[in-house]
């Protein structure tokens, strides 16, 4: 077990940290980046797939204002969209996170890289 917002590992400790829709959940995606940032190295990489319920120049903007440089940005939306109509049809969204706020979200997949 571990909490991704307190990571018990030393600052720059890694040249890459990856997300796979885990930032929303951690009910504080702010501390959540700040967290990956602190652990990776200068030039290490960012590669963050998640729900965004901004706009992709904003998405972009609030990684840029964490010290991160986005060297890929791709909108997966009708893919999320056509996933989560699965979990509906088949029984299981249940098994989804239900705690995302309320509102129009989009999917990124991103790279970054800490500047």
């Amino acid at each position: 077990t571990g909490d991704f917002l307190h990571c018990p590992y030393p600052d720059e400790a890694f040249d890459a940290v990856c997300s796979e829709c885990a930032f929303y959940i951690s009910s504080d995606a702010q501390a959540a980046l700040k967290e990956a940032v602190r652990l990776l190295k200068k030039h290490g990489r960012l590669l963050l797939a998640d729900v965004s319920f901004a706009s992709p120049e904003n998405h972009i903007r609030w990684l840029e204002a964490a010290g991160l440089s986005v060297l890929s940005l791709e909108d997966i939306t009708p893919q999320w969209k056509e996933y989560y109509i699965s979990c509906i049809w088949d029984g299981t969204v249940d098994q989804l996170c239900g705690c995302f706020p309320k509102g129009k979200c989009s999917y990124y997949l991103t790279i970054c890289e800490r500047m």
